[in-house]
């Protein structure tokens, strides 16, 4: 399976176009998310990466959805990856997703 969502942080690349796009500042997204507004600098800026959590807040905040802002397309993966993302932007270990039963067995 080529995974595309990481268990660690992701770039967000477009999360300044879509908070521009709706007209906020900086500011109320901040507040807004509970992200610190140094922290949303550097994640507009490609400074940072972001966590599924922080991702899922700023997407909350703006009204979007999480993948409006990392440009993944939930079209384009099959079933697992889909469940993948879902958990990783619930902030659940990915691994814990694909436990094999037969390695359960063991």
């Amino acid at each position: 399976m080529d995974t595309k969502v990481q268990s660690k942080g992701r770039p967000i690349p477009y999360l300044k176009r879509e908070r521009e796009r709706r007209g906020v500042s900086a500011r109320k997204l901040s507040a807004g998310s509970g992200v610190a507004r140094a922290t949303l600098t550097d994640l507009e800026n490609g400074r940072r990466l972001a966590y599924g959590a922080t991702i899922r807040k700023l997407a909350e905040a703006l009204g979007c959805e999480p993948w409006d802002l990392t440009g993944i397309d939930p079209a384009d993966m099959s079933e697992e990856e889909r469940e993948l993302l879902r958990h990783v932007l619930a902030g659940k270990k990915p691994y814990a997703v694909f436990v094999d039963e037969e390695d359960d067995e063991t």
